[in-house]
Order: structure tokens, then C-alpha cells, then sequence
């Protein structure tokens, strides 16, 4: 009775251990998904930000040498 009960209870644990890893690996994707999303918004907001100041320079460079004729 006693081995058979002991047989069940790690069965049992066993399960519980396997649907624990599974959240856990279900959490994971989830958390590496976000993770890309937010990283594809910073290079974009990065990218946005580098030309905006390539065109600062650019527009402030044609005004002076303009300026200068």
C-alpha cells in the first residue's frame, strides 16, 4: 500500500514539474517576444533620431554657406 502510494505521489510530482516547466517556458517566449518588440522600437526611434540630426547639420550647413554668398 505504502510503495504504491509512494509510486503515485512521484507520478504525481513528476506531472507538476513537467506542467511547471512548461508555463515557465511559455513565460520565456513571451518575455524574449517583448523583449525583440521593444528593441525593433528603440533601433527605429535610434535610426529616426540619427537622421534627424544628419538633417539639422545638413540644413545648418546649407544655410551658412549660402549665407556666406
Amino acid at each position: 500500500m505504502e510503495n504504491r502510494s509512494i509510486t503515485d505521489m512521484k507520478k504525481t510530482a513528476e506531472k507538476i514539474k513537467k506542467s511547471a516547466a512548461d508555463y515557465r517556458s511559455k513565460e520565456n517566449e513571451k518575455d524574449i517576444e517583448t523583449i525583440q518588440n521593444n528593441n525593433r522600437r528603440l533601433m527605429i526611434a535610434l535610426i529616426t533620431m540619427i537622421g534627424a540630426f544628419l538633417f539639422q547639420i545638413l540644413y545648418f550647413l546649407l544655410t551658412f554657406v549660402l549665407e556666406l554668398n
